[in-house]
């Protein structure tokens, strides 16, 4: 198991190490040739795209935790299959219909969130080919298709933006990088087939799991929203880079540590085996990576911010103030593995409430004073809330002090 884990972490880390480095000269093109506020505009459309991306993931946990335990990967795939469409056909089409009204709220463009609208579907064959890689542990082979991804995503830049000089020409080069993987996890699901009972399962425990990862992009993208709306599309664009660069912190151990801990931790929680080791290492990795991302955004991130144009070296504060709260929410990762492993989901959703409510508590008794700060501070203080409450009830689900049930 040892040799196992190590393995695990190594591909995930080289994964998130490329994939990142990639996409740190995606955003430098797309900043360099839009500016702070192509930036702004961009990123508020995506805004729409990433709060209503958790929707259609409503299955993916759900089907790695039954397919651990023997259920037929035809029928938890395919299941999954199936609900990701049931939420991600509407979805697209409501965000195209209201373009015009939405794009007047934040500041962007009718046109971009209706392309942007398209890559939820584009999406939803790599989101459960992922899942099964992951469920299987697969790690190298799920991380070489997200590398092939992110690469594809420069390299359409590099062709397009030259000649079509345009905000919509880097949604659509994201757009033909989701198909990518798409293409290439439809061989996981050759024979979906499509189990009622599994997808009372999923929608009863996902819901719970989709409201958190909901809360959670609320939390990383509102403040894009809150900038655009109330101090305009170049502040949205400063604090876009700036919480992009500043989420590594978070990212680097949800990426590394969380892809392998929850299906071993599921898969040993099934044979009734102690967690408890599986909860203190992943809690050590978790800070050990989350410490050196921080310490490089630190000492590097003015000069990181320099890349992307002069006029972003001025957020230097505010991204490091946001690495300091995603390394505090960092810390929960294992907490939160741990807690779904136990199938107390719904702990899980009370504490992301009380971690969003706090989040905009705080900007919006500030309104009047509204700026980068105001949001800044409130990513802050929910990170220490959220953390505190996480790794207390982690603890105690590790331990096994009591049937999840009764915890909840």
């Amino acid at each position: 198991m040892g040799e196992s884990l190590r393995s695990y972490t190594m591909y995930n880390l080289i994964g998130f190490l490329v994939s990142n480095g990639v996409g740190f000269i995606g955003g430098v093109i797309v900043a360099r040739n839009l500016g702070a506020s192509g930036v702004g505009a961009l990123a508020s459309a995506f805004m729409l795209v990433e709060l209503t991306r958790p929707w259609g993931v409503l299955s993916v946990l759900p089907a790695i935790r039954r397919y651990c335990a023997g259920d037929d990967r035809d029928a938890v795939f395919g299941t999954s299959l199936t609900l990701h469409l049931v939420a991600m056909v509407p979805a697209t089409l409501f965000l195209i219909l209201f373009a015009g009204p939405l794009a007047g709220i934040l500041n962007t463009f009718p046109s971009v969130v209706m392309l942007v609208a398209t890559i939820l579907l584009a999406s939803v064959p790599s989101s459960v080919g992922i899942a099964y890689l992951d469920a299987k542990r697969q790690f190298l082979r799920r991380n070489l298709i997200m590398i092939a991804s992110n690469i594809s995503y420069v390299v359409f830049l590099l062709l397009l933006l030259p000649t079509f000089h345009i905000i919509e020409t880097v949604v659509v080069a994201s757009l033909l990088s989701s198909l990518l993987p798409s293409i290439i996890c439809i061989k996981y699901l050759s024979r979906p087939t499509y189990d009622r009972a599994l997808a009372r399962y999923m929608s009863r425990v996902g819901i719970r799991m989709l409201t958190v990862t909901f809360l959670n992009q609320a939390v990383l993208w509102l403040g894009v929203g809150f900038a655009s709306a109330n101090l305009g599309a170049a502040d949205a664009g400063l604090y876009r880079v700036s919480v992009f660069l500043a989420y590594m912190v978070f990212q680097l151990p949800q990426e590394v540590v969380s892809i392998w801990l929850f299906p071993v931790a599921s898969a040993e929680y099934t044979e009734g085996r102690d967690v408890r080791s599986l909860f203190r290492r992943s809690t050590i990795a978790s800070v050990l990576l989350s410490s050196v991302m921080l310490a490089g955004l630190v000492g590097a991130g003015r000069l990181i911010l320099g890349f992307y144009g002069a006029a972003f070296q001025d957020a230097y504060e505010i991204t490091v103030l946001l690495g300091v709260g995603f390394f505090i929410y960092a810390i929960s990762v294992p907490s939160i593995n741990i807690l779904y492993t136990a199938e107390m989901s719904t702990r899980v959703l009370q504490i992301a409430v009380v971690r969003t409510l706090v989040f905009l508590v705080v900007p919006f008794l500030m309104f009047q004073a509204m700026s980068l700060n105001v949001i800044v501070a409130g990513v802050l203080v929910s990170s220490v809330v959220g953390t505190l409450l996480f790794v207390t009830y982690g603890s105690l689900a590790s331990r096994g002090n009591a049937h999840p049930a009764s915890m909840e």
